[in-house]
């Protein structure tokens, strides 16, 4: 999972607060009273979720399992949309505890928040930092659908670290002096009859110093039901006989899988589903 996620895990390093100022690293490992103190259902402290739940960064909830012979834990999930990055589950609870499995010898559980796109990359073959591509796969967790009438829509974002090489001054150079942070933009769309969804990328500042990323496969999760039991096909709007493998799973998931897709600053895709 580690190197799957490293290059996300190196973006929260590099994340400014305004252009022009110092760079401010925030907290990297957030335990829930960071941002959900106000909750009304947020557990009392005291309680095992105030020690075992970290936020690694705004996007990715960790939920650790310390005591020995389990087979699951009590996670406190805020009061979001919450999807299982293990099996890509939505979770059936917000603002309050569900019991996850969490067995010592499993993969540790983690939780994707509503509105973010996590990053991740393949780890066959990759063995030291160096090895990883710059070619990601978006997982892609929506909030709520909001509109009216005939247009309804959902926005999610993640940002990556744009660098051709992550070597320690070629990132200095590009990420320390300049910047290299890439927002990718993921918006499902249903338009007057018509299933939508739009990818785009932005540079977080002017004079960034942006080298183009790679998508080719795109996991949706958190699609209303009733516009994923209309789709049958997919294509990538501008592209002729471009090649697209479509598979929506029993939960209602989408997936995509294309050849890599160039983003750099102000990419857009605009996928029609029919």
């Amino acid at each position: 999972m580690r190197y799957s996620i490293l290059k996300y895990y190196y973006t929260l390093f590099f994340t400014k607060q305004t252009q022009g100022e110092e760079r401010k690293i925030g907290a990297l490992f957030r335990p829930l009273f960071y941002d959900y103190y106000d909750e009304d259902t947020l557990p009392p402290y005291g309680h095992d979720a105030h020690e075992t739940q970290v936020f690694l960064g705004e996007a990715i909830m960790i939920a650790t399992v310390v005591n020995p012979n389990v087979s699951s834990i009590d996670v406190y999930f805020p009061n979001r949309r919450w999807y299982d990055l293990r099996s890509y589950e939505e979770i059936p609870m917000r603002g309050g505890i569900i019991n996850v499995s969490g067995a010592l010898t499993e993969l540790i559980p983690y939780f994707l928040k509503g509105e973010n796109v996590l990053l991740k990359q393949s780890v066959e073959g990759v063995m030291r930092t160096e090895d990883l591509s710059n070619t990601f796969t978006a997982i892609v967790g929506f909030g709520d659908f909001n509109g009216a009438g005939e247009f309804y829509q959902s926005y999610a974002e993640g940002k990556i670290l744009a660098a051709a090489s992550y070597d320690e001054q070629y990132v200095y150079d590009h990420c320390t002096k300049q910047n290299c942070i890439l927002t990718i933009a993921v918006i499902y769309q249903k338009n007057f009859g018509k299933n939508i969804l739009i990818l785009k990328a932005n540079e977080d500042f002017d004079n960034s110093s942006i080298d183009p990323i790679q998508i080719n496969e795109v996991l949706l999760m958190g699609v209303s039901k009733q516009y994923v039991e209309e789709i049958k096909s997919v294509r990538l709007e501008g592209y002729n006989n471009f090649d697209i493998n479509l598979e929506i799973s029993a939960n209602g998931n989408i997936n995509l899988k294309f050849p890599a897709l160039e983003f750099e600053n102000q990419s857009t895709y605009k996928f029609m589903f029919s």
